[in-house]
């Protein structure tokens, strides 16, 4: 007999909530389309998150930590730094929902508190992982060495998602990923 997983209808709004979202974005996106796609009475979106903001705080907290794990593993399971830093570049043109999701997410912190904290983690994260298994190498030049390294793991980032959401806006975008070549200088 075949091993059939039945899925609870939180999952089920959790997954149609993340399609939505890929799909339309938080602003296009309603309670009563969730409710639809995932097949579920509109009623038990308010009894599991009671709000559209708390729903997407959910994704949002479900998103980040998936990442999360998934920057972690290759940059663990990478060997060279540079490959490491291409691993970004390249998790851009490969999975252009989560930096879209990204995005939407962090527009949507600029204007909620409980926004904000989630994905302050998540950079703070992000921020402390290219620390420990990129700037962290034995490979770095001497001078970023000297340097701040939580700091310049921030400014790592932030041009990794600068050039993220450029990507996705420009119809020519893929060639701009050669904007990050220069942080190839950080190695020997």
């Amino acid at each position: 007999m075949e091993n059939i997983k039945k899925v609870s209808q939180y999952e089920k709004i959790i997954e149609a909530s993340h399609k939505c979202l890929a799909e339309r974005g938080y602003a296009n996106v309603s309670l009563r389309e969730i409710a639809n796609e995932a097949g579920v009475a509109l009623s038990q979106l308010h009894y599991y998150f009671g709000s559209k903001k708390e729903l997407f705080k959910a994704i949002m907290q479900k998103n980040s930590n998936e990442y999360l794990q998934n920057v972690e593993y290759h940059l663990k399971n990478t060997e060279k730094p540079l490959d490491r830093i291409k691993f970004f570049q390249e998790s851009v043109i490969n999975n252009p929902e989560a930096t879209r999701l990204l995005w939407d997410f962090t527009s949507l912190a600029l204007w909620s508190d409980s926004f904000r904290d989630v994905l302050n983690d998540l950079y703070r994260d992000l921020s402390n992982i290219i620390e420990e298994y990129i700037l962290d190498d034995d490979s770095v030049v001497d001078s970023i060495k000297e340097a701040d390294h939580k700091l310049f793991a921030r400014m790592i980032l932030g041009a990794m998602l600068g050039v993220g959401i450029q990507v996705l806006i420009d119809p020519e975008g893929e060639k701009l990923l050669g904007s990050l070549d220069p942080l190839n200088t950080i190695f020997k």
